[in-house]
């Protein structure tokens, strides 16, 4: 991958007018069987690049990236220079994001079962608190299990929390072109060399498998989560943009969540039938009286693929599509009720609820 050694070597010099990146352990060598499958933390829009510079001579890795942030004209090169595997962004509901996700899962398994190191974050989000949370994502588990040849690698990220592209600087999603831009300017006023630098430390580490959890996904969340947490959560830190102009320090908002309804202001037929396939859609027993708006779906047993079908599940019921996955009860709610906000595409097709054809995925 002569063009992406080439890449790797300008965004590296790039990088390092604004970040001095440490690596703490050792890269491991090439294992006989099977490739590594990297799993960093993910504080920050901005890890793709840092990640992969930082790992690329050792490991050379693929990376896994989300297809609707490389859209933009002046990147959609990037995953193809590097061999990337693409994800379709499990926040918007529909069939065709399920069935794309399946199809990632099968190719990060043929890339580990052919010796490819691949890297993936397995938050499948950036960041929106000091602590990294992996919920309930399930696919580096399923990944593992199915790839036993595999090796595993843990990847801490430090330092980055609190940065323009994270959630803690503007307490929202950041803009990463606006950043970008930004950045530019500053480097050209400052000539690129007097860029105050942020520290940034990568901990690599590669346990044995003895070493590992269970590999299904409470366990090995976990476990992952309390190395990308030790030794405490990180407090956001505030790097100026410019040696000699612009703010000295920053008051870092919180981040916002999405809205909470009052169960009063719902519907009582509303409330009971998003109950209905609340419980259809979990695996275990559903207490009615527990489904308050604060609730969340991930408490209730229900991944994220069980959560995108439970939302196409809603707007077939009810007749409203939402932009995102809702990640509570209350935003069910809201979907239901027609306050949600709104998707911008067509409304789900009838022939998308017909039983599937055959095509599955067993998670444990």
């Amino acid at each position: 991958m002569k063009g992406a050694a080439i890449v790797t070597r300008v965004v590296r010099l790039i990088l390092r007018a604004r970040y001095r990146i440490r690596l703490e352990g050792s890269l491991p060598p090439s294992r006989d069987k099977g490739g590594w499958l990297i799993l960093p933390s993910h504080p920050t829009y901005l890890d793709p690049f840092v990640a992969t510079v930082a790992l690329w001579r050792g490991l050379q890795p693929r990376p896994v990236y989300e297809r609707e942030m490389v859209e933009h004209p002046l990147i959609r090169w990037l995953p193809r220079t590097f061999h990337g595997i693409p994800l379709p962004d499990l926040t918007q509901p529909s069939q065709t994001a399920r069935a794309e996700t399946v199809r990632a899962i099968d190719a990060i398994v043929a890339a580990l079962e052919a010796g490819e190191n691949v890297l993936l974050w397995p938050a499948g989000r950036a960041q929106r608190s000091g602590r990294e949370s992996l919920r309930d994502t399930w696919g580096a588990a399923e990944i593992l299990s199915r790839a036993p040849d595999a090796g595993l690698i843990r990847v801490r990220a430090r330092g980055l929390w609190g940065s323009r592209f994270s959630y803690a600087f503007h307490g929202r999603a950041p803009r990463p072109a606006r950043q970008l831009l930004e950045g530019a300017l500053a480097g050209l006023l400052s000539l690129a060399v007097f860029l105050p630098r942020r520290r940034v430390v990568l901990t690599v580490e590669a346990p044995p498998r003895s070493a590992w959890p269970p590999l299904e996904p409470r366990s090995l969340n976990e476990w992952l989560e309390s190395f990308y947490n030790s030794p405490t959560a990180e407090e956001p830190t505030f790097v100026p943009i410019h040696a000699l102009v612009g703010p000295r320090s920053h008051v870092f908002p919180p981040v916002l969540g999405a809205p909470t309804p009052d169960a009063a202001e719902i519907a009582p037929e509303i409330r009971a039938g998003v109950a209905d396939l609340i419980a259809a859609a979990s695996e275990t027993p559903i207490d009615r009286g527990s489904l308050t708006g604060q609730r969340r779906l991930e408490a209730l047993g229900l991944d994220s693929l069980a959560r995108m079908d439970l939302t196409i599940a809603v707007e077939k019921r009810f007749g409203h599509s939402v932009s995102a996955v809702p990640e509570t009860v209350g935003a069910l709610w809201l979907q239901a009720s027609g306050q949600g906000e709104p998707t911008l595409r067509a409304p789900v097709p009838a022939a998308c609820f017909r039983p599937d054809s055959g095509e599955s995925m067993e998670l444990e």
